[in-house]
């Protein structure tokens, strides 16, 4: 049996694959997610969409990150090709601001 909070569901748009560096705003993220979730809820069950994770995983920078990762549906960003860069840790130091896990 699934551990549905154990579950998380990345989501990137297509066109932002391969480190394209385009990147869209914190509120079209928020939209994409909800559609995932209501899809969730509508197919699978609500307890299950309640508890799932979902992270953005599109192109995020120093700049965007902390706009996104304060989307109510938003749970988490999975930082790709910007890890490699020195301003990895501005992108780390903008989240640790956002006091939504705080």
């Amino acid at each position: 049996m699934v551990s549905w909070d154990r579950v998380v569901i990345a989501y990137e748009p297509l066109w932002a694959l391969a480190g394209t560096g385009r990147s869209i705003s914190a509120e079209q993220v928020q939209d994409s997610m909800e559609i995932i979730k209501k899809w969730v809820k509508t197919n699978v069950s609500p307890e299950v969409a309640a508890k799932m994770r979902l992270i953005y995983a599109g192109t995020i920078n120093e700049k965007n990150c902390g706009s996104i990762i304060e989307m109510e549906d938003v749970d988490g960003i999975l930082i790709g090709s910007t890890s490699k860069e020195p301003k990895f840790r501005e992108v780390f130091e903008n989240c640790a601001k956002v006091q939504k896990y705080m």
